[in-house]
């Protein structure tokens, strides 16, 4: 299963203005990927890349749809906990449809 617990404020030296950072966890039997006590940090504009490059690399799967962004007041806390909430069901989804095409997370996570 995935989790998406949080998500942090963050400001890139060279950027105008700040982004959120989620935090990504996944869980498989293979273990807790990056690990226990740490967590993936993706911007939604990678998010967005890696559904296009799992789109392209691997055209027979079936990908969730991204969950909706805005352009405005997409810093506001009940925005930015209800994108977490939304991109945990999309990895959920994501990973469900992974494994119906090839049986296994491994190739996923690895």
């Amino acid at each position: 299963y995935v989790k998406v617990p949080r998500s942090d404020r963050r400001h890139a030296p060279g950027e105008a203005h700040p982004h959120i950072a989620y935090l990504v966890r996944v869980h498989s039997d293979l273990g807790t990927f990056p690990s226990e006590r740490t967590w993936y940090e993706l911007r939604f504009s990678r998010i967005a890349k890696l559904h296009a490059e799992l789109a392209e690399l691997h055209p027979g799967l079936q990908l969730p749809g991204l969950p909706r962004t805005r352009w405005f007041a997409n810093r506001h806390p009940s925005y930015v906990a209800e994108i977490c909430s939304d991109l945990e069901r999309y990895f959920m989804q994501l990973l469900a449809s992974w494994c119906r095409q090839y049986e296994s997370y491994d190739g996923f996570l690895m």
